[in-house]
């Protein structure tokens, strides 16, 4: 799934119809960039190449050049290389370029200083984005000083350079049908993700192992993160860009993720809070219930006709007016409006554009006025509320609650539709979600009664392993010393607590056989884990454990049937063959 090279290629042309002939466009490839030492950051395209090209290798520049005869759309990429492909991964190659993208042309990007200044000369401006590399910055007023150089020999230099956003933004600002289907599943993919946590969180996990089930739904489905996630339990949610997720989660605390998902360069962002033990407190569900009503009722402005702000100001008089029926702020709704008194609990803006960035280009203002919503425009909508910890004037019982709700909003002819309605924001909903989800998991283990409480996991394990180990001793050391005491001495055979012996090991080994189908070692792993109050995700303990059983299980299972090959022959031949016949 992805854009077609049809659709790259009419972007391309509707660039140049406004850049007009005269110009030439320079587009580069993001730099690759060094995590550290010699390891380099999972590389991403820069998104005004993906949107132009969807070529996605580093060490590539486009350049358009509107009018020119020879070629009008010409790529500078890397050649092919046997040798550095085996380490990196194939490359298109400037062979290979023209027809896989629809360019006009391609070079190798080792030829670009030789090849740009001849298409620089003669015209007379430059789209290119000044201040994101400045090694190539650089490099773009070297070419244009060298045509420069040349004037007197009667070349024609630029004489102006411009932003590259001024043009290009405005038409990724309008989503066609290709990319808002690439973005469902973006949102599709993140819903899955947010809907898991529901289903899993439970207090005594962590925020780094909610963090780990948010990434493994992603990259199941060929996706990344769109952003770096965050995961805040309790008072880290007041915190609006949290970024540690180190903390545990602790019962009673609600729990706020931010988390998007990126496919084929689309990005989703969604914001869900839900309580960490499936259900909200009164204080908790007063103020998720009034940020989702500002929500709601913003939501309802993203509709052709409305001014960008129109959003905005609707959930900020929603949550104003909210937070005076609480008791939180004092006052008329107008009085505190107009003194941004809410600011205290809500500081950041309602949304913002989404699409090949989380935070997507695009002017939110034209000519110093709100810019009008039209049909094609995606944005996030996402009120929250935020109860600092240190607001000693808010009563304590308020104290450590952050909230926040984001959905994507798709802005069609019809009003808008949210891409991101397949994960469930109702405060019933959530709750039912999570009760079901704490139903079908196992209960823990009740209450052992001892002297100081209940059993502990590692009691139950070592019961487990003396009770194995005993057995195994018996087998190994016991029975050999009485079949060399039965050979030696035969009138053992007749005493009973020699056949008593060998027949209660005979029953044994039948036991043992039917106890592993009846309980595997399964069962005694979910043992061990509802023991430690861990249903859902395991420990050291319990890896420690498991490895013992698996070991204890299998030397019993073999020593066991070593003696029914060996033994019961033994037993049978001393049972029945006459004393007599034996001496004589």
């Amino acid at each position: 799934m992805s854009v077609s090279t049809a659709e790259h290629r009419r972007r391309r042309r509707q660039l140049m119809e406004l850049a007009g002939e005269g110009a030439i466009v320079i587009v580069p490839a993001a730099p690759e960039r060094i995590r550290n030492n010699d390891a380099h950051y999972p590389y991403r395209q820069d998104s005004d190449l993906v949107y132009l090209t969807g070529f996605e290798e580093p060490e590539s520049v486009l350049v358009l050049v509107p009018g020119r005869q020879a070629a009008e759309s010409i790529l500078f990429c890397r050649e092919r290389d046997r040798a550095r492909e085996q380490w990196d991964g194939p490359r298109l190659g400037p062979e290979q370029a023209p027809a896989a993208l629809q360019v006009d042309d391609a070079f190798p990007i080792a030829d670009i200083d030789d090849i740009l200044p001849g298409l620089v000369e003669g015209r007379e401006r430059v789209y290119y984005h000044f201040g994101r590399d400045s090694e190539f910055d650089l490099r773009v007023l070297g070419w244009i000083n060298r045509v420069r150089a040349e004037v007197r020999r009667g070349a024609r230099a630029p004489h102006e350079i411009i932003a590259l956003g001024f043009l290009l933004h405005e038409l990724r600002l309008f989503k066609s049908r290709g990319e808002v289907q690439l973005m469902r599943r973006a949102a599709q993919i993140a819903a899955e993700a947010h809907t898991r946590l529901l289903a899993i969180c439970q207090p005594g996990m962590t925020e780094f192992e909610i963090e780990a089930e948010i990434l493994h739904t992603f990259r199941r489905h060929r996706a990344v993160p769109a952003y770096e996630p965050i995961v805040a339990g309790g008072a880290n949610a007041c915190v609006l860009h949290y970024r540690a997720n180190q903390c545990e989660l602790k019962d009673g605390d609600l729990l706020l993720v931010d988390a998007g998902a990126e496919f084929a360069c689309y990005a989703s962002d969604i914001t869900r809070t839900i309580p960490v033990n499936g259900r909200f407190s009164p204080e908790q569900r007063a103020i998720y219930q009034l940020v989702l009503d500002a929500q709601i009722a913003a939501i309802d402005q993203a509709r052709p006709g409305r001014h960008w702000n129109d959003v905005h100001d609707t959930a900020v008089k929603t949550l104003t007016a909210g937070l005076i029926r609480l008791g939180l702020l004092k006052g008329s709704l107008a009085k505190n409006l107009k003194d941004e008194r809410y600011k205290d609990f809500y500081m950041h803006k309602t949304g913002h554009w989404i699409g090949l960035d989380v935070h997507d280009v695009g002017d939110y203002r034209i000519d110093g006025q709100p810019r009008l919503i039209e049909p094609g425009m995606v944005m996030t909508v996402e009120p929250g509320l935020y109860i600092s910890p240190d607001l000693k004037d808010v009563p304590a019982r308020w104290r450590g609650i952050g909230v926040r709700i984001e959905d994507d909003v798709l802005v069609t002819r019809n009003g808008p539709e949210v891409l991101t309605a397949d994960v469930v924001k109702d405060i019933d909903a959530i709750e039912a979600a999570m009760a079901a989800a704490a139903a079908a998991r196992p209960p823990p283990l009740a209450p052992t009664s001892r002297a100081q409480g209940r059993m502990s996991p590692a009691l139950l394990a070592d019961l487990i392993l003396v009770g194995h180990a005993f057995i195994i001793a018996f087998i190994v050391f016991a029975l050999p010393l009485t079949w060399i005491g039965a050979w030696r001495t035969w009138a053992w055979v007749r005493r009973p607590w020699f056949r008593l012996t060998h027949l209660a090991l005979i029953v044994f080994v039948v036991a043992q056989t039917w106890l592993d189908q009846l309980c595997p070692l399964t069962v005694w792993e979910a043992e061990l884990r509802r023991a430690a109050g861990q249903a859902d995700h395991g420990d050291q303990f319990i890896a420690h454990w498991l490895a013992e059983l698996v070991f204890v299980e299998a030397s019993l299972d073999v020593l066991a049937w070593v003696y029914t090959v060996f033994g019961l022959a033994v037993v049978l031949t001393l049972w029945w063959v006459p004393v007599r016949w034996r001496s004589g």
